[in-house]
């Protein structure tokens, strides 16, 4: 699948079921005081991450975070503050030739669902999952 597919893969229910809207061309949503990161995962690795650049533009205070992955049919969300606490901390930050500071992961399913960090496969977290309703 190609990247500009894969982006799109359920975008439609985000803007239009939820009524949020996307920020630039980047994984972030916003309605009101919503903020959503939304990657998609349509990969055969099952690998996603997500820029510093754009949870540098969550704020808890004024925020309901939520995590909401495109993984394929389904939805795996979390909250965003719980997450960013055992996920995305400083420590596991990947230093590549991208320009932006960010973090890696990939997707689990065996034997539970679940996200791992690529640079700590020690630091995982379960998702709730729910599938694409029609």
């Amino acid at each position: 699948m190609s990247v500009q597919k894969s982006i799109s893969v359920n975008k439609e229910f985000l803007t239009k079921d939820l009524g949020l809207v996307q920020v630039s061309n980047t994984t972030m949503f916003r309605k009101k005081d919503f903020f959503v990161l939304s990657p998609s995962v349509q990969n055969i690795h099952n690998r996603f991450d997500i820029r510093e650049i754009n949870i540098n533009k969550y704020n808890p205070e004024i925020h309901n975070g939520y995590l909401l992955i495109r993984f394929k049919v389904r939805f795996l969300f979390a909250q965003l503050d719980s997450f960013l606490q055992k996920m995305l901390r400083e420590d596991l930050i990947v230093l590549s030739n991208v320009l932006t500071l960010h973090w890696k992961f990939n997707i689990v399913e065996t034997p539970f669902l679940h996200v791992i960090n690529q640079k700590n496969k020690n630091k995982n977290t379960s998702l709730k999952n729910r599938p694409r309703s029609s």
